[in-house]
Formats: structure tokens, sequence, C-alpha cells
């Protein structure tokens, strides 16, 4: 369930290289007494109903930090299933701003545009202005895009485990009862056993290998988000020459 420390870190260097409380739902019904509790579940049965309830989402929020090769990576998205995301990427300080409707990807962030393309003056030139990536180069970062701007690619790329799943402990994340769900890798997906049964978190096992202070939280499920084309965007691909 780590991957997606590894996924972060593939979608920052692939955005450089393109010049990667809680709401949850509704919350649960009484039911009847024969109804099985999210946390008597096996663990796979608990990461297939999470599955599932991150499917049926209409909307995320992903924010969290990790960190690569020591340097942290910080990444703050808001996804639309169907429609697109918007959010931003701060890698070593570094920040980009990014915007995805569909297929068009925009970026913004003089600093960033300065470390992608080499070129301070032209980096200058673009200052803060959004500008829209080429299709050719969009494609490119592939699936280290969709990891965190597709919900789909975040259910197919995130949430699947690399090896055998037991349950761990329980805890609160953000104020949700949640269940600890290991797949034998450095990470720990949380799950909420309250209300449905979405992940709340990923974050490495303590007294692991991985640093502490990472986490990756998934959040504001269902709420509306605000996607559309950047205004005055410059969508000249010759401007990144």
């Amino acid at each position: 369930m780590c991957r997606i420390v590894t996924a972060a870190m593939l979608l920052s260097l692939a955005l450089f290289a393109s010049a990667c409380g809680a709401g949850h739902g509704a919350a649960q019904q009484p039911g009847p007494a024969t109804v099985t509790r999210t946390q008597d579940k096996t663990a796979e049965k608990i990461l297939r109903d999470t599955q599932a309830a991150f499917r049926a989402a209409n909307s995320v929020r992903v924010k969290g930090r990790v960190v690569q090769g020591g340097s942290p990576i910080e990444l703050d998205m808001r996804i639309q299933r169907d429609t697109g995301a918007r959010g931003s990427i701060v890698n070593n300080g570094v920040k980009v701003s990014l915007i995805r409707s569909g297929q068009r990807l925009w970026l913004s962030g003089e600093k960033f545009w300065e470390q992608a393309l080499r070129k301070k003056d032209v980096a200058a030139r673009i200052g803060d202005r959004w500008v829209l990536v080429p299709a050719t180069a969009a494609a490119g970062a592939g699936s280290s895009i969709d990891a965190f701007t597709d919900l789909d690619g975040i259910l197919d790329q995130v949430l699947t485990p690399n090896g055998t799943l037991t349950k761990g402990a329980t805890r609160t994340i953000n104020g949700v009862p949640a269940i600890g769900l290991d797949d034998g890798g450095q990470g720990t997906l949380w799950v909420a056993i309250q209300g449905d049964p979405v992940p709340l978190r990923i974050a490495p096992k303590p007294g692991g290998s991985e640093p502490s202070g990472q986490f990756i939280d998934f959040a504001e499920y269902n709420r509306p988000v605000n996607i559309q084309a950047p205004k005055d965007a410059i969508t000249d691909p010759t401007v990144l020459r």
C-alpha cells in the first residue's frame, strides 16, 4: 500500500519532464443486527468494499506529504470524476499549480518552469501565467498524471495491494474511526469503519524504513469541484523553447 509514495514522485518527475475534517459521504444508517461491521470483515473484503466506495465517489481531495530521495514533495489535489482536477505540487520548495480538464493539462509556476526548462529567461517571460502543456508531453506523463488527477487512476495505481493483506489496528483519522490494512510493504491503508468504507489515509508503518511524517489523505468526498480552463493561458508551445 506504499506505492502512493512512488506515484507522487513519478507525478512530480513527469510534470518536470513535461516541459505526480474528512467528509466521506452520507452517514451509515442503522441496519439489521446481522449486518457485519467493517472491522469484523476479512482484510480482502474490506479492501473490496473500500475500492467500491471509492469507485462510487464523485469527487475527493488528495492531500499529503512524502519524501523522495531526501526531498519533500507536498501535494494538494481536488479531483472530480469524469471532469478533471485542480491543485498543486511542491517539490523541494518549488511549486507548480495544475489544472486538468479532460485530456487537457495546464501548468503554472515561474520557478517550476525555470527548473523544468533550465531557461531562466523563458521562465521569466512566462511568469505565473498558465501554460497549456502540448498534448504529446501530457500524454508522455501518462499514468503518473492519472495517479493524482483521475479517480480511476488512483484506484488502479494506488489502492491496489502489492502482497497479502492483513488487518491492523484501529485508530481515528481526521476525526473518523478507521482500521488499517497492511500488504506486507512499508505502508498502511486506513479505511473508514464509520459511514462509507472509503480510504482515509495511506502512511508508512511506524518504525519502518520509510521516513516519518509522510502521509496521503483522502478527504472531502463528493464535494463539488470547480474545474475550468484558465483564462488568458499560453497555448503556443513554442513559448517553451
